[in-house]
């Protein structure tokens, strides 16, 4: 039993943790394309979505807060140069992530 399942007072299935051990991804891509290819493009597009996130926690890009559109788009280009400043500034600081075979070495 998890600690999860402690705390509920339940007991998680066999099916879940069978389930668990899986990637489970739905997609209406042709069926020429495989799965490799598939999931290589789903983690690229999970990038994608990490930046947005960052964007709109960090730097406040949930909203346009304005509402004629020559002052959206004067806002919109000044927070699109905040986070390039931003990405250069990250790539200078941070080391480059390990590859996952060094991971194991670590």
């Amino acid at each position: 039993m998890t600690q999860r399942d402690s705390k509920r007072q339940k007991e998680t299935s066999v099916g879940a943790k069978l389930l668990n051990e899986y990637i489970v991804l739905i997609t209406s891509l042709p069926g020429e394309i495989s799965a490799d290819e598939v999931l290589s493009a789903y983690r690229y597009r999970w990038q994608v979505e990490l930046y947005f996130k960052r964007l709109k926690s960090l730097l406040g890009m949930g909203e346009i807060p304005k509402r004629r559109t020559e002052s959206m788009e004067a806002w919109l280009n000044g927070e699109m140069v905040l986070a390039v400043l931003f990405e250069v500034l990250l790539s200078k600081l941070d080391s480059p992530p390990l590859a996952s075979e060094e991971m194991g070495k670590v």
